[in-house]
């Protein structure tokens, strides 16, 4: 009887742990779905690439042509917008341009975007942040261009200025880089793109404001400033890196230092496709500021069409690789052009970096267009081990517009859509860019979903039961002992 007594009472624990357990999983689901940030409207295609899995959500949309993706030192998102003050659209008269801050909470989500930096002249190109806190903000175009510094309060602590000698210059908008040196100064990277499209710059442009200094076009050139409270002491004069490159908007470096540069190739008679192929192309880490790489813009190229490298230059050095149209997992190939930004994927930070890591690029493609009709805007990725690149987001995928921006921020894929209905130059393009998060840290590297609250629960839960029946069988036994 007292068995009988012992073992009804473990069985009514038992089945009020069960309801119990239910309860909490309704409501972890429940809390879920009402939580749950909306999922980004387009997938990776990572099936040629060891189809590692991933999760995917929208973190911020409703957004005015974003352009320029960092993070801060809590893991916030700092990010540009534009917002065009006449009808013509971002690229048809005057902007204003603003930096925003997606606050990132302790679980990892993010909250509402809010304006940090205001009243930029012309659209803001790149926003990119050294650990030190200096924010570098590259904005304007010809002779309205500035590369801004601030602190991490977001007071302005420094400007350059740059005059073009004709505002006919078709590459005067700015792509920058800041990274912090082992001696705690901070080196920027700055880009001067060409004033024509397939012909070599005569003309220099100038610059005030932080230093004054006559530069080169074609070129990408390094200042060493240290930030010094209010203001930033610049350390050296601009010193040239690269030359022969016609629009380098992709600026990186790998984890040896080494220099990576994503150039726009020259359109030629841009009948269907443009004529050169955009590459990358890299400075070593030791020849940084100590020799001038000629990469052969713009006689120089690799011919978009047939894949063949014209060697006008004879002294140029030769891209680490030429972006040509490649299959996708369906065997249809994909196209990419007018390389946009880029960021570097260091080795361990998704499941198909390589030894050496790799370069994830974004192209803009044709202008006002998205979907179908943006049929050159293709996602790639390149190996530095394997020397493969391989299309993560098809051209012409349906609800991509221009996917300008790319960060890489531990196990996560940040993409900005510049406007996902494709529009530049016109005022429908606003207030429709958006930017998605790709994270492939919801999984351990052997691809076995991490356990979720409700599993360790109800793993308690047996444990308890079995505790449970464990003490009524002993009370049992010691009172009918056999």
């Amino acid at each position: 009887m007292e068995q009988n007594r012992a073992l009804k009472a473990v069985e009514f624990c038992y089945d009020l742990l069960i309801k119990l357990y239910s309860a909490a999983v309704a409501l972890v689901a429940l809390h879920s779905i009402a939580a749950a940030d909306p999922i980004a409207p387009f997938s990776l295609d990572v099936s040629l690439l060891g189809n590692p899995s991933y999760t995917s959500k929208t973190v911020a949309s409703g957004l005015n042509f974003p352009y320029g993706l960092t993070t801060a030192s809590n893991g916030s998102i700092l990010f540009g917008q534009t917002t065009p003050l006449t009808a013509g659209g971002i690229e048809g008269g005057p902007s204003s341009g603003s930096v925003w801050l997606l606050p990132r909470a302790g679980d990892g989500s993010f909250g509402a975007a809010q304006q940090v930096i205001g009243n930029l002249t012309g659209p803001v190109t790149n926003v990119r942040t050294a650990p030190d806190g200096l924010i570098l903000v590259d904005s304007g175009a010809a002779s309205g261009r500035s590369l801004t510094l601030y602190n991490s309060g977001y007071q302005q602590i420094g400007a350059l200025q740059f005059s073009y000698p004709t505002q006919n210059w078709e590459h005067s908008a700015g792509m920058s880089m800041v990274a912090q040196q082992a001696d705690g100064t901070d080196r920027i990277y700055f880009i001067v793109g060409s004033k024509l499209d397939n012909q070599a710059t005569a003309e220099q442009v100038n610059t005030s404001g932080l230093f004054t200094s006559t530069l080169n076009a074609d070129s990408v050139y390094t200042v060493d400033v240290k930030p010094n409270g209010g203001s930033v002491d610049v350390l050296s004069t601009p010193k040239q890196v690269a030359t022969g490159l016609r629009n380098p908007f992709g600026l990186t470096l790998d984890s040896a230092g080494n220099l990576i540069i994503g150039d726009n190739g020259q359109d030629g008679a841009h009948v269907g496709n443009q004529q050169g192929a955009d590459t990358l192309n890299v400075v070593p880490a030791a020849q940084i500021g100590n020799a001038v790489y000629d990469f052969g813009f713009p006689l120089s190229y690799t011919d978009f069409a047939t894949g063949l490298r014209v060697n006008g230059n004879l002294n140029a050095i030769n891209p680490l690789t030429a972006f040509l149209p490649v299959a996708n997992s369906l065997n249809v190939l994909q196209y990419a052009e007018g390389l946009a930004g880029m960021a570097y994927a260091p080795p361990g930070s998704f499941p198909f970096a390589g030894a050496l890591g790799g370069e994830i690029a974004g192209f803009h493609g044709v202008k006002n267009a998205s979907g179908a009709a943006n049929n050159h805007d293709a996602l790639l990725y390149y190996d530095f081990a394997s020397g493969i690149y391989t299309a993560l987001v098809d051209s012409g995928t349906a609800g991509v517009g221009h996917l300008d921006s790319v960060l890489v921020s531990g196990s996560s894929l940040f993409l900005a859509d510049f406007s996902t209905n494709g529009l530049v130059n016109g005022p429908a393009g606003a207030q429709t860019g958006a930017i998605y998060q790709f994270d492939f840290g919801a999984f351990d590297s052997g691809g076995v979903p991490e356990p979720s609250y409700t599993m360790l629960v109800g793993f308690a839960l047996v444990g308890l039961w079995w505790k449970l029946r464990a003490r009524a069988t002993a009370a049992s036994r010691r009172s009918y002992p056999g």
